[in-house]
């Protein structure tokens, strides 16, 4: 697991797919990091989980009217900045969705699990969670 910390854009998955967000000019990326989550039946594989979470992180902000948690990438704040009011309604529900299936039973939960800080990852998750529900 290439992390270096429990933020969700705080592993080399995220940050890949951050540095995507600068070339695209619409909602794709975020569509296609949610797809293998939400079409999956199967367990949840690290890589996509982080990926995931990058854009459900990435929705949250795209849904708050007020700062930008100061822990999201520039690459992500520009993108934010520039289609924040745009978000289509189904990538709320598709984040939400995404987020607790990761919770419930994920290769990225259980390499967490492994560690001293799946109870920070747990919070971090619920937190995100709190925030695609409540805007």
């Amino acid at each position: 697991m290439g992390a270096w910390g429990t933020g969700n854009f705080e592993n080399d998955d995220a940050l890949d797919w951050v540095t995507e967000l600068e070339s695209v000019e619409d909602f794709s990326s975020l569509q296609e990091a949610l797809n293998p989550i939400i079409e999956s039946e199967g367990y949840l594989e690290a890589p996509d989980c982080g990926t995931a979470l990058a854009a459900a992180e990435v929705i949250a902000a795209l849904m708050r009217q007020d700062s930008m948690d100061d822990t999201i990438p520039e690459e992500a704040r520009e993108f934010i900045e520039k289609h924040r009011g745009d978000l289509p309604d189904e990538l709320k529900s598709q984040a939400i969705a995404s987020t607790q299936k990761i919770i419930k039973d994920s290769e990225l939960k259980d390499l967490w699990s492994e560690t001293n800080e799946i109870d920070t990852w747990i919070k971090t998750q619920n937190q995100l969670l709190a925030r695609l529900q409540n805007s």
